[in-house]
């Protein structure tokens, strides 16, 4: 028994060889293991940097090219916007009327406040509409444009071609003025006219007209024609009358 125990058997001892080999083979599987981690990892780590390399590439190409679609939406946005860039003739030449009419109520204000000012020669406003104008006067020269006073020239409104400018494409069609043509004020501002003094214009194939009430005076412009007036107010053309052209003037506006 006691040799047995000292006999060092191979297996059974504490420094015996397969403690040892047990040792040994720890460690391999260890290396082994690191090893085999290492190159998963290097390996993953290229593939995620050829990956992420391909995702950069392909964004730097995107954003240095249009695709069709974009190209046509940039296209169909600068069409537009040089549409609203180019003026329309046509609109500008009917925006005439509009701004004829604001002149109109301007000059009747101007009347008001010289005949306020001076009731014992008060001021009208005469129609030539043959001749296509009007200009303001004193009702003891009423042929006779009294001077602006801004101009110094003869308070005239010249529409059509070679007329004021800005009213280049304005006709006068028709006016009811009691018959007259002249459109006379009292010392309180108010009209000569039993009812409303209706001017009617045209520009670019818009119609505008223009009615001036009786006791205020006050000016209502409207874009379409609200009065039907006779064939004796219409203005039919001819030659040249008052205001410096030797007749009476005011032709149309004849009942």
């Amino acid at each position: 028994m006691i040799e047995q125990a000292r006999d060092p058997s191979p297996t059974s001892g504490r420094g015996g060889a397969p403690k040892l080999l047990h040792r040994r083979d720890g460690g391999a599987t260890k290396s082994a293991t690191k090893s085999a981690t290492k190159s998963a990892t290097k390996s993953a780590t290229r593939s995620a940097a050829k990956s992420a390399i391909r995702v950069i590439g392909w964004a730097e190409g995107r954003r240095g090219g249009f695709t069709i679609i974009e190209l046509m939406i940039v296209l169909v946005v600068v069409a537009i916007i040089t549409i609203a860039a180019v003026p329309d003739g046509d609109s500008e030449a009917k925006e005439e009327g509009r701004h004829a009419c604001m002149r109109f109520e301007a000059d009747i204000s101007y009347a008001r406040s010289l005949s306020i000012a001076r009731p014992d020669d008060p001021a009208i406003l005469k129609l030539d509409g043959d001749n296509n104008r009007y200009w303001l006067a004193r009702a003891s020269l009423p042929d006779t444009p009294i001077t602006h006073p801004q101009t110094g020239e003869p308070y005239l409104v010249q529409y059509g071609p070679g007329g004021n400018q800005g009213f280049t494409h304005v006709q006068m069609l028709a006016c009811d003025f009691g018959g007259d043509g002249v459109l006379g004020f009292d010392a309180f501002g108010g009209t000569d006219q039993q009812t409303d003094a209706i001017l009617q214009l045209s520009s670019a194939g818009a119609n505008y007209e223009i009615a001036v009430a009786p006791v205020t005076a006050d000016v209502t412009s409207t874009q379409g024609l609200k009065t039907t007036l006779g064939e004796g107010m219409q203005f039919v053309g001819g030659g040249e009358s008052g205001a410096g052209g030797g007749g009476a003037g005011g032709g149309g506006c004849m009942e």
